[in-house]
């Protein structure tokens, strides 16, 4: 019984780390990282940028409830997604508020424990930008 918990449990939280987080495709030159709580948020076009990448954040896998805390989270994703890249601001140009599901079987000696996680998520796109002062 020890053994399946451990394994129910392991298999939850590689879930959970696979499931969210960030990503990003370069489309310009990259820049030295930043720090995430430098990076701003626009949703409207600065002045006077350069396009650095395409950044994503998504909440899926987080433990947020609400779509305020689920946004939340998705933002702080694409921010560090942003910052290792050496970006200072992203302009977003999507927003997604998505059902999502997910199972899986483990079987430790001889028994079946299933998990099934559904529910929504928040995705958000930009672009990761260098706002010149």
């Amino acid at each position: 019984m020890k053994n399946s918990i451990q394994v129910l449990l392991s298999s939850l939280l590689v879930f959970v780390i696979v499931g969210c987080g960030g990503s990003h495709i370069i489309v310009g030159n990259a820049r030295p990282p930043t720090k995430a709580s430098d990076v701003k948020i626009y949703s409207t076009p600065p002045a006077n940028y350069e396009e650095i990448a395409i950044v994503e954040g998504s909440s899926k896998g987080t433990f947020a409830t609400t779509n305020q805390q689920k946004t939340n989270q998705a933002l702080e994703f694409i921010k560090e997604e942003a910052a290792k890249v050496g970006a200072n601001g992203v302009l977003l140009s999507g927003y997604g508020d998505l059902s999502s599901g997910a199972g899986a079987v483990v079987t430790p000696k001889n028994s079946t424990v299933g998990v099934l996680v559904v529910g929504s998520h928040v995705s958000l796109q930009g672009k990761a930008i260098f706002v010149s002062p």
